[in-house]
């Protein structure tokens, strides 16, 4: 009885399925269709009759009709599929497509008309819309693209064109375009660019940059960049990044000068945004230039190596730097100086491990007022069950608005005014997130500051940690994990772009989703002390870089280091240095002789011995002692990248 009523319905189905023209090698297909999906399921796989079937890997894109959110993201496995019954509500204004070997669009496909946002990641071909069908495109990006590129429609003010084989920039630009992208390009040159505010060409191979105006970000570090004329930087400027940059010449204005140096001692702090950081290195040899000096000393006070200025020199300074710059600008970052301060705030506490909390009465003084963009109305959301706790928070399963969510809440005893506030500050960085790399805000409820909640996406497959322990190395294969590792380097690439170090890569917060992919999680700008992560689980510490064991201090190769350690995980599928033994005793190493092995240099985490030899390589060059010596995260993405297309042409992807 139970076979003849499965049978009736699948008849049933199949008989006014629009899917049961599509090929035989299609056998399940991504919908978003309420007719379709159980109900509480905004998407759903069925197959060629319509029925649901279970699992995550689909050939087909079908009907997105229902789909209620403005922003979807639809991620592949750079495989084909099948497009031909591919449509999209009107309501969408944000759509992503990640990991497609080619996006060929239906001929009667409707682009929504308010799409605002259009980002492309990993594909060989796509249809584009022509200009008048999104007359609202303002954000478009088309990162790892393999073919060649579309006129852009003239409402675009923000272009991104990384890794995409360019030896030129693009003649047909839009006139309107204030931001712009070209990492991991072999460009050498680029245009007249009068509109362009923000510039970023990491790893590319531009030897000179002039006449740009008004830069509100420039960001050419890893360049063979020689020189620098007639580029003024605005008074608003919030980042400059000249890492691994070596300058014979950089000729400024009175102007620019002025905001390089403005939030060093010599300049009143109070109406500026950036902090300038220079290393010592730098200010030995490059004392040849008055301005230097200037920066130098207001950096380096007591360096008796820099050379002293006299008053004429400290009054009088030129408006020019011209000439040679001896030695390499090896880093001058400019970040935004909220965010230094809260960096100088975590450093306080970190030196400072042990604390008193306080009463939830004694956090009511906090301004909330920065989390009211994201704030929802708290019936909408429902708790269910305990996901994770840590030392300073939990995390439940919940229902939004219908669907599966993940939210943050601090614990009940572990309340106080610093930990409540670093948590808004963790939630309002989050807000500013956009990157299908990186777990998204949905919203955040709250009463009173102490029992902020923060909404997040669900990610239904768990962290990565549960994953790898959950599956045998020899289950999961390595064209698998290069996925995995490659959208965790791609979040990286996005954070570091933004100046904004991570600094707690490890397994347990990248979050794995059988439709949504790979995504870094956890963003605590002020991170628990090392004594409270060692009281919870595996301390935060076998991830650390030793600059970090030693002094507390994260840079963004602090990240890569963590990345490098990431790596032996996916190669042994175990924590590392889960198997180090205490030779006198052969008890489990402690957690201390790990650090202090780690800092000298004695203790690397381990690789198994089927390993393919370039991640190794990678891992080795990540998890070098000397931070210079690292990779950026923009040169691990472009790595990795090449690697997947060499898997993808040997078949060992399809």
């Amino acid at each position: 009885m139970r076979g003849g009523i499965a049978i009736a319905v699948v008849g049933l189905a199949s008989a006014g399925c629009i899917y049961d023209t599509l090929p035989p090698s299609v056998a399940t297909i991504s919908v978003s269709n309420a007719s379709l999906c159980p109900t509480g399921k905004e998407t759903c796989f069925v197959n060629r009759s319509c029925a649901v079937v279970p699992g995550n890997l689909f050939q087909a894109i079908g009907d997105f009709s229902d789909y209620r959110n403005q922003a979807l993201t639809l991620t592949g496995r750079n495989e084909p599929v099948d497009w031909s019954t591919f449509a999209l509500p009107q309501s969408v204004n944000q759509l992503t497509f990640t990991k497609f070997q080619q996006i060929v669009l239906p001929s009667k496909f409707q682009w929504p008309q308010n799409l605002s946002s259009l980002r492309i990641y990993t594909a060989d071909s796509l249809t584009f819309p022509i200009p008048d069908q999104v007359p609202q495109l303002k954000d478009l990006i088309i990162d790892f693209y393999g073919s060649s590129l579309p006129n852009f429609p003239p409402s675009v003010t923000s272009l991104s064109l990384r890794d995409a084989r360019l030896k030129t920039v693009p003649a047909q630009l839009p006139p309107g375009l204030t931001i712009l992208r070209i990492d991991n390009n072999p460009i050498s040159t680029l245009p007249h660019l009068p509109t362009i505010k923000s510039l970023f060409a990491v790893s590319t191979n531009l030897t000179s940059l002039e006449n740009l105006r008004d830069l509100i970000h420039l960001d050419v570090s890893s360049t063979p960049l020689k020189t620098i004329k007639n580029v003024t930087l605005s008074y608003k400027l919030e980042i400059l990044n000249l890492t691994n940059v070596t300058l014979d010449q950089w000729i400024m204005d009175e102007d620019t000068f002025k905001v390089v140096i403005r939030n060093d001692a010599l300049i009143p702090k109070k109406t500026f945004t950036v902090a300038l950081e220079l290393d010592e290195k730098t200010c030995r040899n490059s004392t040849a230039s008055t301005e230097l000096k200037i920066m130098c000393l207001a950096k380096f006070p007591q360096c008796n190596i820099c050379v002293e200025l006299t008053k004429a020199e400290r009054v009088n300074h030129t408006a020019l730097i011209a000439g040679s710059i001896a030695g390499s600008l090896v880093l001058i970052g400019i970040v935004g100086w909220g965010w230094q301060r809260r960096v100088n705030r975590m450093k306080g506490r970190l030196k400072s491990p042990e604390k008193s909390y306080t009463a939830m009465s004694e956090v009511h003084d906090i301004d909330l007022k920065v989390l009211m963009l994201h704030r929802v109305d708290e019936r909408e959301l429902t708790l269910e069950s305990l996901l994770g706790s840590g030392a300073f928070a939990k995390v439940w399963r919940g229902t939004f608005r219908g669907e599966p969510v993940a939210v943050k809440a601090s614990h009940d005893h572990r309340v106080d005014h610093d930990h409540v506030q670093a948590f808004i500050q963790e939630i309002q960085l989050m807000g500013t997130f956009d990157s299908p790399y990186i777990v998204r805000l949905l919203g955040v409820v709250w009463t009173r500051p102490a029992d902020v909640k923060c909404i997040m996406e669900y990610m239904d497959c768990g962290d990565l940690k549960e994953y790898l322990a959950d599956n045998s190395p020899e289950e999961l294969s390595w064209a698998d994990k290069v996925q995995h590792i490659y959208c965790v380097i791609e979040g990286l690439v996005y954070m570091h772009s933004l100046n904004i170090i991570h600094r707690d890569i490890k397994s347990r917060n990248i979050l794995l989703d059988s439709t949504k992919g790979t995504k870094l999680a956890d963003f605590g700008i002020s991170k628990e002390d090392i004594q409270a992560t060692m009281t919870v689980g595996v301390g935060t510490f076998r991830w650390m870089a030793p600059e970090v064991i030693q002094s507390q201090y994260y840079t963004t190769s602090s990240d890569i280091y963590s990345f490098g350690v990431l790596l032996s995980e996916f190669s042994t599928h175990q924590l590392p240095y889960q198997d180090m033994k205490n030779p006198s005793s052969g008890l489990p190493m402690g957690d201390t002789s790990i650090m202090v092995k780690v800092v000298s240099g004695e203790l690397r985490p381990l690789f198994s011995e089927d390993c393919p030899h370039w991640i190794k390589d990678l891992a080795e060059d990540c998890l070098a002692l000397d931070p210079a010596k690292r990779p950026t995260a923009a040169q691990v993405s472009h790595l990795i990248h090449l690697e997947l297309q060499r898997l993808s042409m040997s078949g060992y992807l399809c």
